[in-house]
């Protein structure tokens, strides 16, 4: 049995199946996890990125520049000055926005296509294959953790690693989905962020915490995030893959790499882009955030030392 990936707990009680995987969720924080071998696992990621959906899909949503709206909103949170390292930048976006910006960037991508992509379209030819090949002279300021932490299968062990490229001032930013939010309470394993064939750790605010004790991290916040009318998103594609999946549609298993997490791309394009406006008509946004049950979960961690101050 594979203990938490999280908190460590071997207690777990069995969430659902999807794709073929067995999912438990942690007696003790509640997280949620594929029940899989590490080498399993890595068969699953293997095929999961092997195509170019999730670019395309990124493309149509974002469009073809840097993503300069998302790097204001994540820069704020990072150093002001200083070296930026993404883990999983993905179709590349965010690491072009900090690039332009005047950051020196380094990026860690498994996935060759995706290199490939980052190098061809933004001449970026720092993003390396493991954290083993990240340059050792340089310590980073910032540490960009999107959308990927749910893809590791030995979180301790990716965050200890990530601390040895970090100085005692360094940020470390994690963005993920909340398993501790209301789609996965409502749908179980026709959640869509059971839909990706390498989504192996789905932490909740409680596991986040119990992994930064556990790698060497102090904890600066954890907060839980929702786009308007995005629980409603993810609660409608849970009924549409479960209605494919009655109707025999070979659709409802085709996504390891749906941008949003499975939702509709346009859709969930056109949430992010009027959230301010939507904002006004969907009072239940904020409530759902301030009650940390928000569909997305972030942190801010700093390594530890008797010399840091907790950040507020």
């Amino acid at each position: 049995m594979r203990p938490c990936p999280y908190c460590g707990s071997e207690s777990a009680r069995r969430f659902g199946n999807r794709n073929g995987a067995t999912f438990d969720r942690c007696h003790d924080c509640r997280s949620i996890f594929m029940q899989v071998s590490q080498e399993a696992f890595r068969q699953r990621h293997l095929a999961g990125w092997e195509t170019d959906e999730f670019v395309c899909n990124t493309l149509k949503s974002i469009g073809a520049a840097p993503h300069y709206s998302r790097w204001k909103e994540v820069s704020v949170l990072l150093p002001s000055a200083g070296a930026i390292l993404e883990i999983g930048p993905g179709s590349g976006h965010l690491l072009a926005a900090a690039r332009e910006s005047g950051r020196q960037v380094v990026g860690v991508e498994t996935s060759e296509m995706h290199r490939d992509f980052i190098a061809r379209t933004w001449g970026i030819r720092t993003v390396v294959a493991s954290m083993d090949q990240i340059p050792r002279d340089v310590k980073f300021a910032g540490v960009i953790v999107m959308n990927t932490i749910e893809h590791v299968f030995d979180v301790v062990d990716f965050l200890s690693k990530l601390s040895e490229y970090m100085s005692r001032d360094s940020i470390l930013f994690i963005s993920t989905c909340n398993a501790g939010s209301i789609p996965p309470a409502i749908c179980g394993a026709w959640w869509a962020m059971f839909k990706p064939l390498d989504h192996v750790s789905l932490p909740t605010r409680q596991g986040l915490l119990a992994v930064a004790n556990r790698s060497g991290f102090k904890v600066g916040r954890v907060w839980s995030h929702e786009l308007p009318f995005e629980t409603a998103i993810s609660v409608a594609g849970a009924a549409r893959d479960w209605l494919r999946s009655r109707n025999h549609d070979p659709n409802e298993g085709r996504s390891v790499a749906d941008t949003g997490g499975g939702d509709p791309t346009r859709l969930r394009s056109l949430v992010v882009e009027g959230s301010k406006r939507l904002c006004r008509i969907d009072p239940v946004t904020p409530v759902l955030s301030a009650l940390g049950v928000g569909s997305s979960i972030k942190a801010l961690f700093q390594p530890k030392s008797d010399a840091i101050s907790e950040i507020r």
